[in-house]
């Protein structure tokens, strides 16, 4: 329960329209490149996604361990995610504030290789069927 409160309150401010910069690059094998999308996406579920690596202490652990650069420019960096009916974390975008910071492909090289170190999710459930969730979370929060 205060996972679901954590990510949905206190992670999830942003929601689908955050009012930061979202830019995915180009390259055909980057973690960011965009993906079709062709399942509904929840913003919230009777069960939120759940980080096998700990829980929400794991997944803050695992962010402050590998905490990537600020851009130039940026007060804070968030990421946004979907987290699949498998428990796979899919479509990541980088989200600065504010949002006329160009994001370099150095701190994408760096959160792809945090990526690269995450666990999977308990996927999130609505009325006991796994559904596909959006979240989002402070890799540089504001006020750091």
């Amino acid at each position: 329960m205060l996972l679901a409160f954590g990510l949905t309150m206190g992670l999830s401010l942003l929601g689908n329209n955050a009012w930061g910069q979202s830019q995915t690059p180009q390259n055909s094998n980057s973690p960011f490149r965009l993906l079709p999308n062709y399942e509904h996406v929840c913003a919230y579920a009777n069960q939120m996604p759940v980080y096998r690596g700990g829980g929400v202490n794991g997944l803050m652990e695992l962010i402050e361990k590998n905490r990537p650069t600020l851009p130039p420019g940026a007060k804070a960096l968030f990421m946004s995610f979907v987290v699949d009916k498998s428990g796979k974390l899919t479509q990541p975008r980088l989200i600065t504030v504010p949002s006329s910071t160009s994001i370099p492909s150095s701190t994408y090289q760096e959160v792809a290789r945090m990526l690269t170190r995450m666990n999977d999710f308990v996927p999130g459930q609505q009325n006991g069927n796994p559904v596909s969730v959006s979240i989002t979370v402070p890799l540089i929060p504001v006020d750091r």
